[in-house]
């Protein structure tokens, strides 16, 4: 007797992995996807119809695109160079005497001594001693404040001051905004010292000042045309785009072979979503400067756009190479591969990204669903099983942050925090049904508490409908050991897919409810609303086998054989290895005495040679010949 126990035991396993492995299909209508039990019932879960990985940065945050200190020195080096080129052409300061310093010869008269030491503190502008430019220039300016050649050419030597100081590191900043402003001070018309004052606001992230402060100096010297740039960049950031377009058109008009002014326009023209547009400019961008990573991410964005995923995994892996720091650039990547169905590579990805910020919470998530894909396509129970569990952790890991840090939870919206809870439910029940494959103890309530939750922040009829499968899901596990508990989760069930119904789904969703409350009402034994609701579902998805074997069983239970043979043929005929449907097939033929309909089902049962076909060809054998 034990072993016939133990027999029965590991036939129901295997009928269990059977279903499992070949019962679960994705219809690519809607993303249904479709769990059996081991009693060839089938419910549906529908997920939203666009599964491509979220993507935060896809709303790419203006401020924090800057310039790198490297193109900001070469920035000030041309506005600089074009300053000192059109001094040439134009009067900026009458011409100054130069004198040698060792030619100076000590004079009483304070402005003719003033007037030599200007010469000197030209001689010294000249071969780039700036330091002692500005010394001799104060000197000079100190014996005849009325002197203007040394009023004029201490704010210049001032502003390369400031130029100089711009060029080393960060700390150095503010002097260089010290020596900028006291050039103005000598030299209100310096546009030089307005346009250096412009990259120091810029810098230090006062956007309105670098505004400012650039359109000063155009206003002073509209020649000093290479401000376009930074201007562009500056509107870009604020968020002005037609200002932006206007100035880096300007800039690209005087230097068209600029790699930040093109990577800028580019970023231009994305936010106009002119994409073909924007990937012209990104590549030209890169063709000057190879190894600017961010042109190089950028494209990759916007080849992403453009349904070019397999492209931009390209750039997203270069720029990683150029910069294996760059966060956003590590996380699209693993999108993209998600994208295009690479589910390991976007683990990787994932994986590599969570290494750079441990507490980024959507890559938690997106992690999850590539642990689900994963999962998907194993064919092996404990590749499977294993690959749900990750899933599952990395779900209740996101989500765990946001509890205890409910301002990492602020980028999503309801809907989004919903669908993740939604996908954390369906991940946990279908590691729920694995654990019964392998006759391990499990519970609903993760499944259960993640799809409650998700309703309650959506309460859409999607929502309540997933919810309702795991109230019957979970009430199948109750069934016989606790018929109690089953029949309140199939009210369960029942009260959510009916608030599902009221709320006017579309066809797609509404045919997964009723497919559900089909079910659901035979197991609460209401074979005529089981009859209802699954009619018009064989009618609308005539590749859903399933739903004409529960549509067979329904009228089976209510004694209408006729119709239950017929749906019970449906399904057959649609799926010739659906042994549950032959099953049902063959009780029916019992039913009403037909024994060749019988040994028909027993034969073809025996052709499957599967160990649940075996066992219900032997079962119905056994009950042919009780009848004889």
């Amino acid at each position: 007797m034990q072993s016939k126990t133990n027999w029965l035991k590991l036939l129901l396993i295997l009928t269990i992995i059977w279903t499992l492995l070949f019962g679960s299909f994705y219809s690519h209508t809607q993303d249904f996807v479709i769990s059996s039990d081991i009693g060839g019932s089938s419910s549906v879960f529908a997920f939203p119809k666009s599964r491509k990985a979220p993507k935060k940065y896809v709303a790419v945050n203006r401020q924090k695109i800057r310039r790198t200190q490297v193109q900001r020195v070469e920035t000030r080096t041309r506005i600089r160079k074009q300053y000192d080129n059109l001094a040439k052409v134009t009067t900026r300061r009458d011409k100054i005497e130069i004198i040698k310093p060792q030619d100076l010869i000590p004079r009483a008269d304070p402005v003719k001594a003033s007037l030599a030491i200007t010469g000197a503190a030209q001689y010294y502008f000249n071969e780039n001693e700036i330091d002692k430019s500005v010394e001799y220039f104060r000197e000079a300016y100190k014996l005849n404040p009325k002197n203007d050649l040394a009023k004029l050419g201490l704010s210049d030597a001032l502003t390369r001051k400031g130029d100089d100081f711009m060029a080393l590191e960060e700390s150095k900043i503010p002097l260089a905004e010290k020596f900028y402003n006291e050039a103005i001070t000598f030299n209100p018309e310096n546009s030089a010292a307005y346009s250096g004052l412009g990259e120091v606001y810029d810098e230090s992230g006062d956007s309105a000042k670098a505004i400012a402060s650039y359109e000063k100096a155009l206003q002073i010297d509209p020649g000093l045309t290479d401000v376009s740039a930074p201007l562009g960049i500056l509107y870009y950031q604020t968020g002005d785009i037609a200002k932006a377009d206007s100035y880096l058109k300007k800039a690209l008009a005087t230097d068209p072979n600029d790699s930040q002014t093109q990577y800028f326009l580019g970023l231009v023209r994305s936010s106009q979503d002119q994409d073909k547009d924007a990937e012209i400019a990104f590549r030209k961008s890169i063709e000057l400067e190879p190894t600017f990573a961010e042109a190089h991410y950028h494209l990759g964005s916007t080849l992403a756009k453009l349904d070019l995923e397999a492209d931009a995994i390209a750039e997203y892996n270069e720029a990683v190479k150029l910069n294996p720091k760059y966060l956003e650039a590590q996380f699209d990547l693993g999108a993209a591969y998600y994208n295009t169905g690479k589910y390991q590579d976007s683990v990787d990805a994932y994986l590599q990204t969570l290494k750079l910020k441990n507490d980024y919470v959507e890559v938690y998530f997106n992690l999850a669903d590539s642990y689900r894909q994963l999962a998907e396509n194993d064919n092996t129970i404990k590749g499977k099983y294993a690959l749900l569990a990750q899933a599952m952790s990395r779900y209740s890991m996101g989500l765990t942050f946001i509890q205890n840090n409910p301002k990492l939870g602020e980028v999503f919206s309801n809907d989004e925090l919903s669908d993740v809870y939604s996908r954390y439910g369906y991940t946990a029940g279908e590691h729920n049904m694995l654990s019964s494959a392998q006759g391990i103890t499990h519970s609903w309530n993760k499944s259960l508490d993640a799809l409650t939750k998700s309703a309650e922040l959506k309460q859409d009829a999607l929502a309540y409908a997933n919810l309702g499968w795991a109230y019957y899901n979970a009430a199948r596990i109750d069934l016989k050991a606790n018929p109690d508990a089953a029949k309140e989760k199939l009210s369960q069930a029942k009260a959510n897919l009916e608030k599902a119904k009221s709320l006017n789904p579309n066809q797609d969703i509404l045919t997964a409810i009723r497919l559900n409350m089909g079910i659901t009402s035979i197991d609460l034994g209401d074979f005529k609303a089981a009859i209802d609701n699954l009619k018009p579902v064989t009618e609308t998805r005539s590749d859903w086998a399933f739903a004409n074997y529960s549509l067979g069983v329904a009228y089976f239970k209510s004694g209408d054989l006729n119709n239950a043979l017929d749906q019970f043929k449906k399904a057959v005929d649609k799926q010739g290895n659906y042994v549950a449907a032959l099953s049902g097939l063959g009780n029916a033929y019992l039913q009403k005495n037909d024994q060749k309909g019988v040994k028909n089902v027993i034969e073809q049962l025996k052709k499957l040679r599967t160990a649940e076909a075996v066992q219900e060809a032997n079962r119905l054998q056994f009950a042919l010949s009780l009848k004889k």
